[in-house]
């Protein structure tokens, strides 16, 4: 829902132009309904994609007393706060939004308000009497806050290149430029691809006051302190589960679901489909995208979700020429570099259902992380029961995840071996890193052993997933699903349902093999034993060989051509598919933004 922007000058008063210039460039995430407030030096602007109460009394910026917010996301406990707010603080509600609970209750509980929502939100408010600017991001990012600051200006807004707009240096950052070649990582620090553009952390707010020109950035939430010494059951986590995906469905346009075929989506997909059968005369939509590539298409898993809940089905299959034709405008949203095919699936998802009329989509990000979905987290299962001094448990284990997973038991053991000898990693990112040729992108030894130690143990390797892997998830879902004017809602990322998974009990995430089993126990039943016991995890993949091989020659000579890849040392000669997929996007992005070194 919508985009946000704010302008504040110390030194001068606020242009209105340069406000409706950065609100302009975002336009796609709010088309509904565009709103600006400016007094003196503070500048606060808004584009609306209207979700909850769709009449104008969800204008933004809205002022509420001496306060006035700039809001992106949902508050999916709005009502239940609403009825509290006014049972038991007296307060009166103008309008039928969630924007307003806010406010109000900024004005009960002060900075406080955040810990007592449910929901994605990046919003910006500013109290004109205090002078003071109090900004706040949603516990794990699912919703973007960019800013950028020097002694004179502070600037803000949901995504860069509207920050971009205000003539900021357009200079690679290059530890992030070396993260994201040599390890992968994307979204995992303040830092961005563009250097001087940072990021509010999830779970931290942001203070500014304007009398003072100081700046305080506070954590308002940590996972590891939330969960402590909490344990769940698997009873537990599916009533959070089915609680989850009843608040998601909270809408006043139409929701659907993106349904790639696995146990995530699918999981979704199905306990929507109920309730939205309970309350509506016509079909479900879902949207799936077939690949091209028979090994990595999951179009047969999906098809028997639809037929067992009798879905409207919406399939799309984009073929290299979409890709090639499109590219370019797929990482404009983005902003930064992504990490494949893939990326580009999604976006294709998002086209597809724009076109079948629907504003808000359920994914399935998230599953993974919270219940040990990924292959990679065997290891830290295996050695779990080792040092619980279960070795039998262990060797089971292993034996039984060769049978119940894509993996074979060669394959388990190069895994083990790489995520937990640090010395196996070395040599594979040396390597990795010599393929490169460039003396300016640096290896960082404390990625690797700070790695090492979170896959020792597996509540630690959890919670640092949601440092390292699913922010830039978050991040290509709301970039992919706002370019096409979308709100894409993520039941697996509410706050309740991550605590409950990540305090089950190791035997509940991993067990006999299979990887989320307590959610494969609350589904058992409920949807075909085919698609809930399912073997065979393929992910949400592009036909990435096809691709590679239509567009080989045309991406390497796009790499040859980029200044910014010559002038880093990195040439395109026997790169291997996936770096050969990275470095075709840094050429693309740097083409489109104008990115200098």
């Amino acid at each position: 829902m919508c985009g946000i922007a704010g302008i504040i000058e110390f030194n001068k008063p606020v242009e209105q132009s340069d406000l409706e210039r950065m609100l302009k460039v975002i336009k796609h995430r709010g088309p509904d309904d565009s709103g600006t407030w400016i007094h003196g030096n503070v500048g606060l602007g808004h584009n609306r994609l209207s979700i909850i109460d769709l009449s104008y009394d969800g204008h933004q910026p809205m002022v509420k007393n001496s306060l006035v917010l700039v809001y992106n996301g949902e508050i999916y406990n709005y009502l239940e706060l609403r009825r509290e707010l006014e049972n038991d603080y007296q307060k009166v509600f103008k309008t039928k939004t969630d924007t307003e609970v806010i406010l109000n209750a900024y004005l009960v509980w002060g900075q406080d308000c955040v810990n007592h929502f449910r929901g994605m939100w990046a919003f910006a408010l500013f109290d004109t009497e205090k002078q003071e600017l109090f900004c706040s991001r949603d516990r794990f990012g699912i919703k973007p806050f960019y800013y950028w600051h020097n002694k004179n200006t502070f600037l803000f807004a949901s995504e860069i290149k509207a920050i971009l707009e205000m003539g900021i240096p357009r200079t690679v950052y290059l530890p992030i430029l070396a993260d994201y070649l040599i390890y992968g990582f994307e979204d995992h620090c303040p830092e961005t691809f563009f250097k001087g553009v940072l990021k509010l952390k999830p779970g931290n707010n942001l203070m500014l006051g304007l009398k003072t020109r100081e700046m305080l950035i506070k954590k308002y939430y940590d996972l590891a302190l939330a969960t402590e010494g909490k344990i769940t059951t698997i009873d537990d986590y599916a009533q959070c589960f089915h609680e989850s995906i009843m608040l998601h469905l909270r809408s006043d346009v139409p929701v659907g679901t993106c349904l790639s075929g696995g146990l995530d989506s699918s999981s979704i997909t199905t306990l929507s489909a109920q309730v939205y059968k309970a309350n509506s005369s016509t079909p479900f939509t879902v949207v799936t995208a077939r690949s091209n590539d028979r090994k990595n298409d999951e179009t047969a898993y999906a098809k028997e979700i639809v037929n067992y809940c009798n879905l409207k089905w919406v399939t799309t299959s984009p073929s290299f020429d979409d890709f090639q034709e499109n590219v370019g405008k797929f990482i404009w949203h983005q902003d930064e570099p992504t990490g494949s095919f893939s990326q580009f699936m999604q976006y294709w998802v998002m086209k597809a259902a724009s076109e079948a009329g629907l504003k808000v989509m359920l994914d399935g990000q998230g599953g993974d992380e919270t219940l040990l979905g990924y292959e990679r987290y065997y290891p830290t299962v295996f050695l779990h029961w080792l040092k619980e001094f279960h070795p039998l448990k262990a060797f089971k284990e292993y034996i039984l995840a060769s049978r119940h997973s894509k993996l074979s038991l060669t394959q388990l053991s190069q895994y083990t071996l790489y995520f937990l000898f640090p010395f196996i990693r070395m040599i594979y990112l040396n390597k990795r890193k010599n393929e490169m040729n460039s003396n300016l992108l640096k290896l960082n030894k404390e990625h690797i052993y700070s790695s090492l130690k979170t896959y020792t143990n597996i509540r630690s390797l959890q919670i640092s997933e949601f440092s390292y892997q699913l922010p830039h998830l978050l991040r290509y879902e709301d970039r992919n699903s706002m370019a096409f004017s979308i709100e894409a809602r993520v039941p697996f990322v509410d706050h309740v349902l991550v605590e409950a998974a990540l305090t089950l009990k190791p035997s509940d995430k991993i067990c006999n093999g299979f990887t989320k089993w307590a959610l494969r126990k609350t589904m058992s039943g409920k949807m075909p034993d085919s698609i809930t016991w399912r073997r065979n995890k393929i992910g949400f993949e592009a036909p990435t060989d096809t691709w590679l091989e239509q567009g080989d020659s045309w991406m390497r000579e796009t790499i040859k051509n980029s200044q910014l890849l010559k002038e880093i040392g990195i040439l395109p000669s026997r790169m291997k598919k996936g770096l050969l997929i990275k470095l075709f996007y840094i050429a693309q992005w740097e083409g489109l933004y104008n990115v200098t070194s």
